[in-house]
């Protein structure tokens, strides 16, 4: 009996069909190497670039006008006193905690008020006092040129500032009638507490000695999110808590009570944010 390989040509055809398909083999696991190298490619750019991503959205917080600082490792003790402007800027800030009709006689009428004064003030100087009144209360007709201004403002300011305040007074005292807060009801206002003269955002210095919250808050606002910067750190502050009260949830609340619960919403709002590292004045001003 006669086997394959003592077959005429038999040996060599199925030596070169082996040796082929080693090279299909080999040939299809390069390929398949190729491929899996270019999904492993691929797949590791992807998870470098969402890293990145990640990394600038953690460190976006950490960055301020300048450049990135480092986080300091202490808070740095808080300045001795404040400047006479920082204390004004504060004061002035503390007035969004005010009602509407409390606002806008400081910030409109008693500017007005002084142009008034200043009008009146040089009228005199021309004529006598009594005759300025009179043309400024309209009772007599100007005479001369330094009487016509007083008799404008007489004639068109005061009246329209007037009436348009008083209506506004009336129109809120007629809508708050049937529409009582809830934030009022059961509540009794003492003479005491009417005449209590406004509060002022507080100041971050009295922080640095005060309750441990205050100091855990103080430590995030002003060592993590603003680098030790008491400055800056105070400026947004107040920025934060005068914008807060300005809202319409905060309309509603007397002067005292508007304060307390802006200060205690920003508190609970940026102590989470300034243990990230950022601050979100910062970012909405950047």
């Amino acid at each position: 009996m006669v086997g394959p390989s003592s077959m005429p040509g038999t040996g060599q055809h199925g030596n070169g069909q082996g040796r082929a398909d080693d090279t299909v083999l080999r040939s299809i696991g390069v390929s398949l190497t190729g491929v899996a190298e270019s999904k492993l490619s691929n797949v590791t750019g992807a998870c470098a670039a969402q890293v990145t991503c990640a990394q600038r959205v953690m460190n976006r917080g950490k960055l301020l006008p300048g450049g990135p600082i480092p986080i300091p490792p202490d808070l740095k003790l808080a300045p001795a006193k404040n400047t006479l402007r920082a204390r004004l800027r504060r004061s002035w800030r503390s007035r969004k905690a005010l009602k509407g009709v409390t606002q806008w006689v400081i910030d409109w009428g008693v500017p007005l008020a002084a142009g008034a004064i200043a009008v009146y003030i040089y009228a005199a100087r021309t004529t006598s006092p009594s005759h300025v009144y009179r043309a400024f209360t309209l009772i007599d007709a100007p005479d001369r040129f330094a009487l016509w201004l007083p008799s404008i403002v007489g004639w068109l300011l005061v009246p329209a500032i007037i009436g348009g305040v008083a209506g506004h007074i009336i129109a809120q005292r007629i809508s708050s009638v049937k529409a009582i807060s809830t934030e009022k009801l059961f509540r009794q206002r003492t003479w005491g507490q009417r005449l209590k003269p406004p509060g002022l955002i507080p100041d971050l210095r009295t922080y640095f000695h005060g309750s441990y919250a205050q100091q855990n808050f103080v430590d995030a606002w002003v060592r993590i999110a603003h680098r030790n910067d008491w400055h800056r750190a105070q400026d947004h502050w107040e920025v934060f808590i005068r914008d807060m009260a300005s809202t319409q949830q905060y309309a509603h609340l007397d002067r005292h009570e508007c304060l307390r619960q802006a200060r205690d919403t920003a508190h609970l709002t940026l102590v989470i944010t300034a243990q990230t590292g950022m601050c979100i004045v910062c970012e909405r001003r950047r």
